[in-house]
């Protein structure tokens, strides 16, 4: 199930990377006449997007698991998208929001969902890759390892046609 999820998750990922990519690059060319591209960029930016990719397809995974133990999700899903649009900076930049507020941001896996890539595409320095990706890393061994155990624990209560 879980992989089965990915494969339809990830070309709709690569799709919006690529469309935003486009759409920002050309704009802060013509704004900021253009970016300091360089190889080492190019690869920690990359890996920073893939492990963002993947926090956030476990994040939504571990909302799917939950269909397992209720009858709706629809409830979990209101709160998680509403958190997301806070906290990953959807309606204001981060940085706009209250400092207590911009703690519980860069606290949660929200900010590093989207929100601190493109930080990090735009102002590369690599303290600030190492200190954003492993935070990165810490949420998604997290929400890896509860998707796992919520897939196992409801895969021995699933019955299908009485089986």
């Amino acid at each position: 199930y879980i992989s089965l999820k990915f494969y339809q998750f990830f070309p709709v990922f690569i799709q919006n990377v690529i469309f935003w990519l486009i759409f920002w690059v050309s704009i802060g060319y013509f704004l900021v006449w253009g970016f300091k591209f360089s190889l080492n960029w190019i690869i920690f930016w990359s890996i920073f997007l893939l492990i963002s990719m993947l926090l956030v397809f476990f994040s939504y995974t571990f909302i799917w698991l939950l269909a397992f133990y209720t009858e709706d999700i629809e409830a979990f899903r209101f709160i998680y998208w509403k958190l997301d649009m806070i906290f990953w900076g959807n309606i204001l930049p981060l940085v706009f929001l209250p400092l207590a507020m911009q703690k519980i941001a860069y606290l949660s896996p929200f900010a590093y969902f989207g929100y601190t890539s493109w930080f990090v595409f735009t102002n590369f320095e690599l303290q600030t890759f190492i200190k954003f990706v492993s935070v990165q890393g810490f949420w998604l061994l997290i929400t890896i390892f509860s998707c796992i155990l919520i897939y196992q624990n409801a895969s021995k209560k699933l019955s299908i046609n009485w089986w």
